[in-house]
């Protein structure tokens, strides 16, 4: 399993690709006449998906460079089963690609509410942060798509949060418990989100229970009646475990 040190590390090359992506962003942004802003929505929608690709590529190699890295350390450790002797030394980690609709159907979002009114600087605070957020999923992805390549060995993988991070985050980190179901995600609650995903190799390690599986369904293709169903669904179980306390980040900044 990954180590602490190794986990803080990885977090904060994470940290600091959002950072770039933030500053690339309101570069270009301060270059915009927010009067035109049909102008402004053209551009963005051209050089937003451009930068989520770019630094989401980079997120996505990064994290197969670190599997590969926690792979080979299972291996000398003895702790990756199932793999035959001969093809262990050959495993090489895939990257998985940004979903850029998602970043697309942000941007739309953001631009048709904020640009025409009287705060369009919120455009960008929303753009910003939905792009930040896919570069650091791109990386999430690539570590949760190679636990289940055949010849990755791993049971599954596990999430750890940050210190200080929200109650949602830490319900789903669920320290020292696996995902191993292929169905699962990596859901993302905050807009900022440095929560990481890391394999495990340890098949006998416990597996994460039915709620927080439940808590990490994809609600995009759920209706309006069967979103709020499961949101209420999440609330109490949230409020159960952590009575009282924010669902959101209590330091975005840090997170």
């Amino acid at each position: 399993m990954a180590t602490d040190a190794q986990i803080a590390t990885y977090r904060a090359a994470g940290i600091e690709l959002t950072g770039q992506v933030e500053a690339d962003l309101a570069q270009f942004w301060s270059y915009l006449d927010l009067a035109r802003p049909d102008r402004v929505r053209t551009a963005l929608l051209n050089y937003v998906p451009l930068l989520v690709q770019r630094y989401g590529d980079i997120a996505a190699t990064v994290a197969a460079d670190w599997f590969e890295s926690l792979y080979y350390d299972a291996l000398d450790e003895g702790l990756v089963r199932r793999v035959a002797t001969s093809t262990a030394r050959s495993f090489v980690a895939t990257t998985a690609p940004p979903d850029l609709a998602v970043v697309e159907s942000g941007l739309l979002y953001a631009t048709d509410r904020y640009l025409t009114s009287p705060t369009p600087e919120k455009a960008l605070e929303v753009v910003s942060k939905a792009a930040a957020r896919e570069v650091l999923q791109t990386g999430r992805r690539t570590i949760v798509q190679n636990t289940r390549l055949r010849g990755s060995g791993a049971a599954g993988w596990g999430r750890r949060a940050r210190p200080g991070a929200c109650r949602f985050c830490r319900a789903l980190a669920s320290r020292g418990a696996v995902y191993k179901e292929a169905t699962a995600r990596f859901a993302s609650h905050a807009p900022v989100c440095n929560c990481v995903a890391f394999p495990v190799f340890d098949h006998d390690a416990p597996e994460v229970d039915v709620s927080t599986y439940v808590a990490s369904r994809n609600t995009a293709r759920m209706n309006p009646r069967e979103r709020e169903r499961h949101r209420a669904q999440v609330a109490a179980w949230l409020e159960h475990k952590y009575p009282g306390e924010s669902d959101h980040a209590q330091d975005e900044h840090a997170d």
